[in-house]
């Protein structure tokens, strides 16, 4: 595992709809959740399709500040 600081501004206020919530491959243990890539099915947790790795380094991680 590997964590950076990332202290860039983003917009406040942001919603998300019942629809979108619902769609996320999220799992629950007692007070965990757990939210799955997309390129794994929730309910078996098998690989469908993995992704390529990215080769853009981490600069995808930063958001544009204005």
């Amino acid at each position: 595992m590997h964590a950076e600081l990332d202290s860039g501004q983003y917009a406040t206020s942001v919603t998300v709809s019942d629809a979108q919530m619902a769609s996320l491959p999220i799992t629950s243990h007692d007070w965990n959740y757990t939210l799955l890539p997309a390129w794994l099915t929730p309910a078996t947790g098998s690989a469908t399709a993995a992704p390529s790795p990215r080769r853009d380094g981490h600069a995808w991680l930063i958001h544009p500040t204005p």
